[in-house]
């Protein structure tokens, strides 16, 4: 009886010691810290995400996309085939705020391409550049929105369904602006746009002179003017004639958006400064110096540029349509591009004293046919005059284009397009060389 109880002694002395020892009791479950996994936002689409440990939306996307071009060649110093590389990444965040939903926008592409030739021994050179597509900030309720950042311009409608735009003239760009953009109501808004040209190379200094007829006057166009004497003087001289920048372009638009389609109709002003200083000339270039009495005067006018788009979806069969018209005095690059001559917003008459805007005008159409679930066929095409101040650098031009585009799996897409272009100078014009060019691509576009 001792032993056994001895025995059951020692054994409640082992079990209530377990607590203290740790040996024998169990410990009380410790909470482990919470992981916060990443939620999916459904509030703006599919792709949508919430960032950890906040309210906002962030969607991801891009493409990667590969082209062969193939070009018409006139020489042997003329490539007839190259390559390009793209990548783009865009990021969306989206937050619902007090004020409205809070919009930010980044994108960016690098392309490894062609960057141009050598001039010792013709050979091809590839350069690769990081390029600024979008980078904006949008705050938007039911009054309106405002834009404020490198975005398209409020001017821009259609560019065309091809990979080249118009057949070669998409004249849309972004430019760095401040806009607020009202809601009427129905799908009607107005916009009022204060728009950096410079920021989208709609503004250029492109520096062509030539005389009119052998010993004058001399009419010089580079987006601002030349002040110079009736002299025989070289065919085409270059320089630098803007005046400094003094107010952004004024741009306003009036869109409808509704299930049938869109439409648009729309306006910019600019301002046209010129430099201001003497001027010498020497052999076919500009400079400006105090070494000469030739005034440079400042003088200034505003160019204009008035457009319109429709886009809509045919009714009964899978086909888009859209087409955009746009004339412009002294404003070119809102509505025409890829032209194959000089676009000078204006050009100064010695002979007259006066700076006169430079006239141009552009139409381009397209269509889109969804030929099946897979493929389709897009072709646009636009035609363009650019008239200076009498013959001088007087051109017309068109182009076109057309592509196949397949399907075959979600993201991917695998393209051939051919296009046509063609440049004619008008009778008795100066410094424009008819011209007309075919190329042909094929594209591969992996899309994430």
């Amino acid at each position: 009886m001792k032993l056994k109880s001895l025995l059951y002694g020692t054994a409640a002395v082992l079990m209530g010691t377990g607590a203290s020892g740790g040996a024998l009791a169990a410990d009380p479950p410790v909470a482990a810290e919470p992981v916060e996994y990443v939620r999916v936002c459904d509030a703006f689409g599919k792709g949508f995400f919430y960032i950890p440990g906040t309210d906002t939306c962030l969607k991801i996307d891009g493409y990667v996309r590969v082209e062969m071009r193939f070009n018409e060649t006139f020489s042997d110093d003329d490539d007839g085939w190259e390559t390009r590389a793209r990548h783009r990444v865009r990021f969306d965040a989206r937050t619902e705020t007090d004020l409205g939903l809070l919009r930010s926008m980044i994108s960016f592409y690098q392309t490894l391409g062609p960057g141009g030739n050598s001039t010792s021994k013709y050979e091809l050179t590839y350069s690769s550049n990081v390029t600024l597509d979008d980078a904006f900030i949008t705050l938007s309720n039911d009054t309106g929105q405002w834009t404020i950042g490198y975005a398209s311009s409020f001017f821009d409608f259609f560019g065309g369904y091809t990979h080249t735009g118009t057949g070669g003239h998409d004249q849309t760009a972004g430019q760095t602006l401040f806009a607020y953009t009202f809601n009427i109501g129905n799908g009607v808004s107005a916009t009022l746009s204060l728009e950096d040209p410079y920021a989208s190379g709609r503004k250029l200094e492109s520096g062509t002179c030539a005389t009119t007829t052998a010993g004058g006057p001399v009419i010089c166009s580079a987006y601002g003017t030349f002040f110079t004497t009736f002299a025989t003087f070289p065919a085409f001289a270059t320089g630098t004639v803007y005046g400094g920048q003094r107010i952004p372009d004024i741009v306003a638009n009036l869109r409808v958006d509704q299930g049938w389609g869109s439409a648009q109709i729309m306006g910019a002003l600019r301002q046209i400064r010129a430099k201001q200083g003497p001027m010498i000339v020497t052999g076919t270039t500009f400079t400006f110096s105090a070494a000469t009495t030739t005034a440079v005067g400042g003088d200034d006018a505003w160019g204009w540029a008035l457009g319109a788009g429709l886009e809509v979806a045919l009714p009964g069969v899978p086909v888009d349509f859209a087409a955009q018209g746009c004339y412009s005095e002294g404003a070119l690059a809102y509505c025409v591009a890829g032209t194959g001559g000089a676009l000078n917003d204006a050009v100064f008459n010695v002979a007259t004293g006066s700076l006169n805007l430079t006239k141009a005008w552009q139409i381009g159409a397209g269509v889109s046919i969804a030929a099946s679930p897979t493929v389709s066929v897009n072709i646009d095409g636009a035609y363009g005059d650019i008239n200076h101040a009498g013959v001088f650098l007087d051109y017309d031009y068109w182009g076109m284009a057309g592509n196949v585009v397949w399907k075959p799996v979600g993201g991917l897409a695998i393209s051939a397009e051919i296009q046509y272009r063609e440049t004619n100078p008008d009778a008795g014009a100066g410094g424009i060389t008819a011209s007309n060019r075919w190329n042909g691509v094929f594209r591969v576009q992996r899309s994430f």
